[in-house]
């Protein structure tokens, strides 16, 4: 996977997204690496420079040779001034000359009386004889021009200078500490001990800020853009919201559709001397566990008093004593009433 940026800690300590180098920028063979991180060998061909003036050779001359050979031009071109005197004597008819009518080069003449003695005297030569670019100074006006670099990549590097793939696996600086003369780099890892340690990445966890790895179902691009990969074809398993009934959202009974018929609620009815039904525990009844019972103690409690249970003469237990009337007609066997 190509990375053409990394970011530590909040600063971006290699950038190439903005590079524009190509394989054509660079020499045959020179490497780099391009803006999406991932490397370029060059396909550009060299060429040679010539360090001296040639009619035959192709190759880009150095400046420095050029400059060299039109400095070695020795030209002496009469000034204006001389010029003009010269011509003042001719005019006046007052030229000196010498045998055969030569005006002496001191006086502003040749010293000769042909072009090509006078060009041999005075050291120079027709205007035709020289290019363009020895009265224009135009680098335009040059013939065989070297072809210039464009491009760092164009240049033998024999100066060692560092190319960004040089630099590949090296940092500007680590936590804001930068590398020392010998590009190492002296940091403090917490927790690892007096003299420091190896730091090891955690697993990011919920509480914990730590690395994670690509699994399924995600994307990274080129520029380290984490995306989810979520395509129609991935969610073939889920129910989307807009197919669900309305009862898978508000959970409501109301919200069903072809609901049961549910009978009203049943009404115990009081129980009567025709009606079967529901009664109430009353005074004087005992329940337990659901079972009616009458006790003693219901019984004395609806009497209220607690009745004999002997058959002895004398009534015991009672705090109350009423009077009892013998009709004549009731035979007392023993003078004596038992109450059972």
């Amino acid at each position: 996977m190509a990375v053409n940026k990394i970011i530590y800690n909040g600063e971006t300590l290699v950038d190439l997204t903005n590079d524009t180098v190509t394989a054509d920028d660079l020499a045959a063979g020179v490497k780099a690496t391009g803006a999406d991180g991932r490397p370029i060998v060059g396909l550009l061909p060299k060429v040679g420079i010539d360090s001296e003036l040639s009619l035959s050779s192709t190759n880009p001359v150095q400046n420095k040779t050029i400059t060299a050979a039109l400095s070695n031009l020795d030209i002496d071109i009469a000034t204006n001034d001389e010029i003009d005197n010269a011509l003042n004597l001719v005019g006046s008819g007052d030229l000196p000359t010498t045998g055969g009518g030569i005006v002496p080069i001191a006086m502003g003449g040749t010293g000769a009386t042909t072009t090509a003695g006078a060009r041999a005297n005075l050291g120079v030569s027709a205007t035709t004889d020289y290019a363009a670019v020895a009265f224009s100074g135009a680098y335009d006006d040059l013939t065989g021009k070297p072809a210039i670099p464009t491009a760092t990549g164009d240049l033998t590097n024999n100066s060692g200078y560092i190319t960004n793939s040089a630099l590949k696996g090296y940092v500007k600086s680590v936590n804001g500490v930068t590398p020392d003369s010998s590009g190492d780099v002296t940091i403090s890892v917490s927790g690892g001990g007096s003299s420091g340690g190896s730091y090891t990445l955690p697993t990011a966890s919920s509480s914990t800020l730590g690395g994670v790895k690509i699994g399924s179902g995600l994307t990274i691009n080129t520029s380290g853009v984490l995306s989810a990969d979520v395509t129609s074809s991935t969610l073939t398993a889920y129910a989307k919201t807009a197919d669900l009934s309305a009862v898978a959202k508000s959970g409501s009974y109301n919200d069903l559709t072809n609901k049961p018929t549910i009978p009203s609620a049943y009404t115990l009815p009081a129980a009567s001397s025709s009606v079967m039904g529901g009664v109430k525990v009353g005074n004087n009844i005992s329940v337990t566990s659901g079972t009616i019972s009458v006790t003693k103690n219901n019984v004395t409690s609806a009497l209220g008093y607690t009745p004999a249970t002997t058959n002895d003469t004398s009534l015991t237990g009672t705090t109350t004593v009423q009077t009892l009337t013998v009709s004549s007609a009731l035979n007392i066997p023993g003078g004596q009433i038992w109450i059972e």
